[in-house]
């Protein structure tokens, strides 16, 4: 924490601020999205649950820089990189792999892991 109380996590030549993210995830900031998705019967309500519980080979990342968090019988939540929800969906382990092999997403780094797991309450 710095002087401000503001966690910030070190990238090195930069610097990745975290109070934004810390605050919409501790408060379930979801996007207007993924209300009307969780309204259709999306598994919106398990993004945070499953977020928190997330191990490296569950954490994804997209090419617009999104998190992609793979929860339990086939659960996927999208996360934007400032912590709100954008969306939440089921989607087979099949066309995940597909995702996977087409470029689509790819695992995160570690350090990739550590700043999002920096973002979870």
């Amino acid at each position: 924490m710095g002087e401000t109380g503001v966690k910030s996590l070190d990238v090195g030549s930069g610097c990745f601020r975290m109070e934004s993210i810390l605050v919409r995830i501790q408060i379930g900031v979801r996007s207007d999205h993924s209300r009307e998705r969780g309204e259709e019967g999306r598994p919106v309500r398990e993004a945070f649950n499953d977020a928190q519980r997330a191990s490296l080979g569950n954490v994804f990342i997209q090419p617009d820089e999104r998190y992609v968090v793979r929860g339990r019988r086939g659960r996927e939540h999208i996360f934007e990189l400032d912590g709100e929800l954008v969306t939440s969906l089921v989607r087979p382990n099949q066309a995940h792999l597909r995702k996977l092999q087409r470029g689509e997403r790819r695992p995160v780094t570690e350090l990739e892991f550590a700043k999002f797991q920096e973002t979870l309450p």
